[in-house]
């Protein structure tokens, strides 16, 4: 495959480009609404780590400088989603769920830097095994992390919560990702691979929201139009005219004549008493 460096970073930026801001439309969507219901916090998690390994793998790899930028700014923004999910729908305060929110991205770091010295020592001594494995690995938890989001649609039935411009950013950039990839010397299988499951899975959420969504909406409609209350149905006397029973009126004084009977083990003052006994059940007060 003939090598062409220029047309390579150019495809590369773009998609660099698209996928470093995806994930900032899905965090101020959730800010704007105050609420990630629908969105799985356990694939922002997932896919996190993803971009964890991809970082480490870019990097040792050395790989075009924008596809080492991209996934460092994936981590950083599918972090803050990460946190968003914690704060909104577990109820953490902001407090704890930027705490969360920093331990995990300090871990990272030291992974990180750990991982790429490791690697490159690695590869001096002539295997490139374990930075395969980080590019597999990475390949391995995108496509993890979307089943819980499957999960969310299967339970709900409906795709809510993703942002549509996160989900078309992410498909778009990875088709500039793959072809930029056409123009090394090598074609990277592991990149190839992660960019491609990506972009696959993602457009199922697609065409999974065309299905499922216009369904739900109808549901929704259905149920809208339907009272939630009934009326009491009129019923008919013997001659077939529709009688509306109507409770009868009583005043205070046919409540003192006509006392209720009381069937529980309850108390009770005569008049002009001044002790009071229990009522036997059954017993009527006279």
């Amino acid at each position: 495959m003939k090598e062409n460096k220029a047309a390579e970073n150019v495809l590369a930026t773009i998609g660099a480009a698209l996928w470093a801001l995806q994930a900032i439309p899905q965090v101020y969507k959730s800010y704007r609404t105050k609420s990630t219901r629908g969105l799985s916090p356990l694939m922002m998690c997932i896919w996190a780590a993803s971009s964890l390994f991809f970082c480490v793998y870019v990097s040792s790899r050395h790989l075009a400088i924008p596809m080492v930028i991209q996934p460092h700014l994936t981590l950083i923004f599918l972090s803050i989603a990460w946190a968003q999910c914690l704060y909104y729908s577990y109820d953490y305060s902001f407090l704890k769920s930027l705490l969360y929110w920093v331990i995990w991205m300090t871990l990272a770091a030291v992974f990180e830097v750990g991982s790429i010295f490791g690697l490159l020592a690695a590869k001096r001594k002539g295997t490139e095994v374990p930075m395969v494995v980080y590019g597999y690995t990475s390949s391995a938890l995108s496509f993890i992390g979307l089943l819980p989001q499957y999960y969310e649609i299967y339970r709900s039935k409906e795709v809510t919560g993703l942002s549509l411009t996160f989900v078309f950013t992410d498909i778009i950039g990875a088709i500039f990702y793959i072809l930029s990839l056409f123009f090394r010397t090598r074609l990277d299988i592991s990149a190839f691979v992660m960019y491609a499951v990506t972009a696959v899975m993602v457009i199922i959420l697609v065409i999974l929201a065309l299905i499922l969504n216009p369904r739900a909406a109808k549901q929704k409609r259905v149920q809208a139009s339907i009272s939630p209350t009934m009326p009491p149905l009129p019923t008919s006397n013997e001659t077939g005219d529709i009688v509306v029973e109507e409770k009868p009126e009583c005043n205070q004084s046919d409540q003192t004549r006509n006392p209720e009977p009381v069937t529980g083990l309850e108390y009770f003052v005569q008049e002009n008493a001044t002790h009071s006994y229990p009522a036997m059940p059954g017993s009527t007060l006279v």
